[in-house]
């Protein structure tokens, strides 16, 4: 079995219907801080690092300069980046590929996109893409992971959905996993856990193949 490395070069740009899907470059800050704030009420709902982080445009320009120095590097687990709009001049949104395990070549997706923008189905269309990149083998310009997960709170009907369209499996219900003070029912809070694997995404698709039942019907 072969341990998962970064692919070198990273996987460039990826271009959807109405996003463009790329790693933080120099500049991004201000816009990204915009992004965030344009409605963090929404966003700390579920995101925790929403009440914190990018407080000001300050720590945005850190945080794109933090994330563009460690991406480089050959031990980095963590790749944040950005979802613009197809001419690349409002922020969008975030995507990742968090929580790597590079023995077993799995990782777990993130997004998250900006309040104001809810509602167009542009989270799904872009982490479509970004999966589909995540899975394709690094021989033709993917990550190369053969496994992807995505845990979200199972109040986030908003981000179970997504994963919903794309046809990754529920696996699991994980009990009181995560803490919101800011959720609709503040507390404890249940977490679902969906996973898709290389061997049954479409890649023409961009989505799961349908579960094939087992035993197959007679």
């Amino acid at each position: 079995m072969r341990t998962w490395t970064p692919p070198s070069p990273l996987p460039g740009p990826l271009e959807t219907a109405r996003t463009i899907i790329r790693l933080y470059q120099k500049g991004d800050g201000p816009r990204l801080y915009a992004a965030v704030n344009a409605c963090r009420d929404l966003l700390w709902l579920w995101l925790p690092w929403a009440t914190s982080d990018h407080a000001d445009i300050d720590d945005s320009i850190f945080f794109v300069e933090k994330v563009m120095r460690r991406s480089r590097e050959p031990d980095c687990r963590d790749f944040p980046v950005a979802v613009f709009d197809r001419d690349g001049a409002t922020f969008l949104g975030g995507l990742g590929f968090h929580r790597i395990v590079a023995q077993e070549s799995t990782a777990e997706v993130g997004y998250w996109l900006r309040g104001d923008r809810h509602g167009e189905g542009l989270c799904t269309e872009a982490a479509a893409a970004f999966i589909t990149a995540g899975l394709t083998p690094q021989a033709d310009g993917g990550w190369g992971f053969r496994r992807i997960t995505l845990l979200c709170a199972a109040d986030n009907i908003a981000s179970s959905r997504v994963a919903n369209k794309l046809g990754m499996r529920l696996e699991r219900r994980e009990r009181a996993e995560r803490y919101s003070e800011h959720a609709p029912t503040p507390g404890y809070l249940d977490s679902l856990g969906f996973a898709v694997l290389a061997s049954v995404w479409d890649f023409e698709t961009q989505r799961a193949k349908p579960a094939i039942a087992w035993p197959p019907p007679a």
